[in-house]
C-alpha cells in the first residue's frame, strides 16, 4: 500500500509535494477501481476494500491531518465514510 509513504512525504517534504500528495490520496480515496482490483490484502490476510484500507492509513496520521485544516479534515470527513 502507497498511502503510508504519501503521507510521510506529505509530512515532510516540500509544500508543494504535500498539496500534489494531498490530492493524490483524496482521488484515490473516491475512486472507483477497475473489477479484480478492488481490494488489497490486510496484514490478518483478509481482502479488504481498497477505500477502507486508505481510511485506515488516513485515521492513524488524524493529528497530522487535523494540523492541515480544512484539507486534512475533508480527507479524514472522507476517510469516515469508509
Amino acid at each position: 500500500m502507497v498511502t503510508p509513504l504519501l503521507l510521510d512525504i506529505a509530512q515532510q517534504g516540500h509544500p508543494a509535494a504535500k498539496a500534489t500528495v494531498l490530492t493524490l490520496i483524496d482521488e484515490a480515496l473516491s475512486s472507483y477501481p477497475h473489477a479484480g482490483y478492488t481490494r488489497v490484502a490486510a496484514p490478518d490476510g483478509a481482502a479488504v476494500p481498497l477505500c477502507r484500507a486508505i481510511a485506515h492509513y488516513l485515521r492513524a496520521r488524524t493529528d497530522f491531518l487535523v494540523g492541515l485544516g480544512r484539507r486534512g479534515k475533508s480527507l479524514l470527513a472522507d476517510a469516515a465514510a469508509h
